[in-house]
């Protein structure tokens, strides 16, 4: 029984070559479609890496706005301002859908400066309420909890 086995695997081996003989370029393509997927997906894709993105922030500097950076550049999607109570319940203030057609950005602004971003505008940042800000973008979000602190200055005037 054993000599019938090895008289198998030899003519297995003997059909595997003659494909591979006949087969060869689209054996060459398929591998090298694999190797293209591995380092798509190695370098580009990255399925394992986070996709939190840490976002800081900073008051402008005459006190209006907070200026809030990303770390990175992102494509972003959606915008969420958040004002927070006491209990830490959330309640949506402003969402905006960012169109598709936008920049890659890693600063911005909130309320925007100079410019209407849409009709409906964010709402005034009041100092010492507490916010959380939500950012969603192309295969990654985040999220901060701010306040702005009073400014003795600028109410004095």
């Amino acid at each position: 029984m054993s000599f019938a086995s090895s008289y198998i695997m030899r003519e297995h081996y003997r059909t595997g070559r003659r494909w591979l003989e006949a087969h060869w370029r689209t054996t060459a393509l398929a591998a090298a479609g694999v190797l293209v997927a591995i380092f798509w997906l190695a370098r580009v894709a990255r399925p394992f890496d986070s996709r939190d993105m840490v976002i800081l922030y900073r008051p402008s500097p005459d006190g209006s706005s907070i200026v809030f950076n990303l770390g990175d550049e992102y494509k972003l999607r959606t915008v969420r301002l958040i004002a927070l109570d006491e209990t830490g319940k959330e309640t949506t203030l402003w969402r905006f859908e960012v169109p598709g057609d936008a920049p890659k950005l890693s600063t911005f602004a909130l309320p925007p400066q100079g410019r209407q971003t849409a009709d409906d505008p964010p709402p005034p940042i009041e100092p010492g309420k507490p916010y959380r800000l939500r950012v969603s973008a192309s295969g990654a979000s985040g999220v901060t909890d701010f306040s702005i602190k009073p400014n003795p200055r600028r109410q004095a005037g």
